[in-house]
């Protein structure tokens, strides 16, 4: 069989596309670059946000137009889903599988008709399916920037979010299945490696009776051969702690770029999230990163437009944005999301105020982000080439673009750039002769 995937959400989810890539072709299937072309289309959703949803009802016609000129066409829907999406999006897809049950999905296949409910928590599911879809080893092109999983599902509950509700609680994989992934994705020429999950700073883990954490678990990826660069995402200021901070400084891998969701800069609105921190938390935890790390660059998450967030209480995200100094964030605007404690209350801030606090953030960030960027010019700086298109593209130490000319063969591959103009969204430089 031909298949396609198509993914929504974050890089988790991209991730485990390839996943279910490496085993539908161990499974002889072809993958196609077109859906039209395809016998098996797999639609890896994302409930998190209203927006994904929406855009997989609007991907609904192009199935009947395919369904019409082949019949024998299967429609397989998975990923971070709901069940109230599940209910209502089942007539439009042959099979709801889970991702959990990767490994039996040949066996899912082959069944006519599809009776199952998919859920991971249902007992009967877990006690006969649920295997650890992570074992399997993604497929994984020929790129310098990988991402790795060390963890999925949360267990914090913030009121707004759905993650423990499509991922389930907060599992951390064990550390020498990691450092096995880690050594094939450096020995397969990754210059760049991400550490994922949806908390990725509380992994947790035993091994022979001790307990790994996070830094632990950073510092045996660090101590590994090789000219590689260390990530995370995204990661919980409640879970940061002084003595972490500073062995995470000492590991040479470990980039200067940090990405710490904040939410909001009001406390009020902080506990109605279920953020079990304070402002004042995470600037302290800020601070100590600053002091640890040359030229932070620091990303956030911010929701705005929260039940109930007063003019007041936004201004006091502005302040809290200024004082940080942010050089990047992720600016999403308040919509409601089934089975969450959030979804419970009035959504009283219009959509017109929305997005006019959305756009205040991001004219701040513009300029705060150029002001970081400046501060680069004239430097030369390690940079990993990922492509090309006019020009090399590639990311420096603090995740910012850059772009400049060079021959195709250094891609995936660092090389020496010095900087010579910066814009609020990326850097232009030369190869360093």
């Amino acid at each position: 069989m031909k298949y396609h995937i198509k993914t929504f959400g974050c890089q988790m989810n991209k991730n485990d596309s390839k996943r279910i890539s490496s085993y539908l072709e161990k499974n002889n299937h072809t993958s196609v670059s077109e859906m039209k072309n395809a016998d098996l289309i797999v639609i890896n959703m994302c409930s998190i946000r209203q927006s994904a949803v929406d855009r997989i009802y609007g991907l609904i016609p192009k199935f009947k137009k395919i369904k019409k000129e082949k019949p024998e066409l299967k429609i397989v829907l998975t990923g971070c889903t709901l069940k109230k999406d599940q209910k209502k999006l089942k007539e439009n897809f042959d099979y709801i599988l889970s991702k959990k049950a990767l490994q039996q999905w040949n066996e899912f296949l082959q069944q006519e008709e599809w009776d199952y409910h998919p859920d991971p928590r249902n007992e009967k599911f877990n006690s006969k399916f649920n295997t650890d879809y992570l074992e399997i080893n993604p497929k994984h092109k020929n790129s310098a920037k990988a991402y790795l999983p060390i963890s999925t599902g949360c267990d914090n509950f913030c009121s707004f979010c759905v993650v423990p509700y499509t991922r389930g609680p907060e599992v951390s994989r064990a550390p020498k299945e990691i450092i096995k992934e880690a050594k094939e994705l450096i020995n397969e020429g990754v210059k760049e490696l991400w550490l994922l999950g949806q908390n990725v700073n509380s992994y947790q883990h035993s091994l022979n009776g001790d307990e790994i954490n996070f830094v632990d678990l950073v510092e045996k990826i660090n101590n590994l051969k090789g000219d590689f660069w260390i990530k995370y995402t995204s990661s919980n200021p409640k879970d940061f702690t002084s003595g972490n901070i500073k062995r995470l400084s000492q590991f040479e891998k470990v980039t200067p770029y940090l990405n710490l969701p904040l939410q909001s800069g009001d406390n009020e609105v902080l506990k109605k999230m279920n953020r079990p921190y304070s402002i004042e938390d995470y600037k302290k935890t800020v601070k100590e990163f600053r002091d640890n790390f040359e030229s932070l660059s620091l990303s956030t998450d911010i929701i705005v437009g929260f039940p109930g967030e007063t003019k007041k209480q936004f201004n006091n995200t502005v302040e809290a944005f200024k004082d940080l100094n942010f050089d990047m964030a992720y600016i999403a605007k308040y919509s409601p999301r089934p089975q969450t404690e959030a979804s419970e209350l009035d959504d009283n801030v219009s959509e017109e105020e929305k997005e006019r606090r959305a756009k205040i953030l991001n004219k701040l960030l513009e300029k705060q982000a150029l002001d970081f960027n400046k501060k680069l010019i004239g430097k030369r700086m390690k940079v990993i080439v990922l492509n090309q298109k006019d020009k090399l593209i590639g990311k420096n130490k603090y995740n910012k673009t850059v772009k400049f000319p060079g021959p195709e063969d250094l891609i995936n591959n660092f090389v020496n750039v010095e900087i010579t103009n910066a814009s609020a969204w990326g850097l232009t430089g030369n190869l360093e002769q």
